[in-house]
């Protein structure tokens, strides 16, 4: 008889759940949750899988919003259970998995698996802490550096809590693409270390099975947030502005989303917005690569020289969280060099860097 246990060591695992549900089409749902060491809510994720389509849809929700009074980063122990209810009503999808992690225990998986690389453009750099000086460039992040990176400079500025937002979402992407390129090296005694780092009602096995479907192939992956309208609040003598979720809004804004990913088109180009900035000093490179991109049906916007003219190695850059588009740009290109930089005000899904590494070969298309 074939076994159908999973094995840990001297330790034999029952095939769970989880185990049958990723051999149906049925959507997964979880709902991740990170505190802060003063339980403060700083990180909510609800992530839909798709497993036979191998789509996720990962809807963040701003710790700055509220169902009702309260803002959901100030809710405490009731965090997920009413995060569960309203979102189970907001998206018509039973929650499966509750996951929460703690900042300390987050920044010692960073640790483990070896940091991550997050690449720095000049917009970053402004917007990052003053603790480190860096240059452009990627660098390989500490856990205790990745919490400063998602670290609110002014709690008292919405804006701040997006731009954290769109830090969360980059994060992310990488530690995707991180977990990914080690998979070989991830021990099944890690994942069990890592399961209990988390409150949840999954099981040590069931953290095998679901990393060991995430290495089975490449998962097309999709970022959007909870809409909400701003609302002025008096705490106080002083008036604050806070977020506040319209539920008929939010269902209709997350079933869009849901759509547009598993939309046959989905991963179509013709769709992307794409700059092309030239790192050489090539004159016309840019314009060139925009001509060959539009060959391809895809949309360029605008191309410029970079903030440097020695660039070594092409870059491409996501921007939107859409992923997809800049794989497919670099698959054009002939090039992997894909980083992650969610900043949704730019406008923008990808930015093509053109390195010196970068030709354009005869009858290439």
């Amino acid at each position: 008889m074939v076994s159908t246990g999973i094995i840990v060591g001297k330790r034999q695992f029952n095939r769970t759940k989880i185990d049958k549900k990723l051999s149906k089409p049925n959507p997964i749902t979880f709902l991740l949750c990170g505190f802060a060491e003063n339980k403060d809510l700083s990180l909510g994720l609800l992530v839909t899988l798709f497993p036979t389509e191998r789509k996720v849809a990962l809807f963040f929700l701003n710790p700055l919003i509220s169902f009702e009074e309260d803002k959901i980063e100030k809710l405490g122990t009731d965090t997920v259970s009413r995060l569960s209810n309203e979102l189970e009503a907001i998206t018509n999808h039973k929650i499966d998995y509750n996951l929460s992690i703690s900042e300390k225990n987050f920044m010692r998986i960073i640790d483990i698996i070896g940091g991550l690389p997050v690449y720095f453009d000049p917009v970053l750099l402004k917007k990052n802490s003053d603790n480190y000086q860096r240059r452009v460039g990627e660098y390989t992040l500490s856990g205790e550096e990745v919490l400063d990176f998602l670290k609110l400079k002014n709690q008292d500025n919405p804006t701040d809590y997006l731009e954290r937002l769109w830090s969360q979402e980059t994060v992310t992407l990488i530690l995707y693409d991180r977990l990914m390129q080690i998979q070989k090296s991830i021990k099944k005694e890690w994942l069990i270390l890592f399961a209990s780092f988390f409150e949840t009602d999954l099981l040590p096995e069931e953290f095998i099975s679901l990393f060991q479907y995430l290495h089975e192939g490449h998962l097309i992956l999709y970022i959007s947030e909870m809409p909400a309208e701003p609302m002025a609040v008096v705490d106080g003598k002083t008036k604050k502005i806070q977020l506040k979720v319209k539920e008929e809004v939010a269902s209709i804004a997350f079933s869009k989303f849901e759509s547009d990913l598993r939309s046959e088109d989905f991963a179509d180009g013709e769709f992307a917005r794409t700059e092309i900035l030239n790192g050489t000093e090539i004159n016309g490179l840019a314009k060139q690569v925009k001509s060959l991109l539009n060959e391809k049906r895809i949309k360029v916007l605008s191309t410029d020289n970079a903030w440097t003219l020695s660039l070594a190695n092409t870059i491409i850059i996501d921007r939107s969280g859409n992923p997809e588009y800049s794989y497919k740009i670099a698959d054009i290109l002939g090039t992997k060099n894909i980083k992650h930089i969610i900043d949704k005000e730019v406008g923008l899904d990808t930015t093509i860097i053109l390195g010196e590494d970068f030709e354009i070969k005869p009858g290439k298309k």
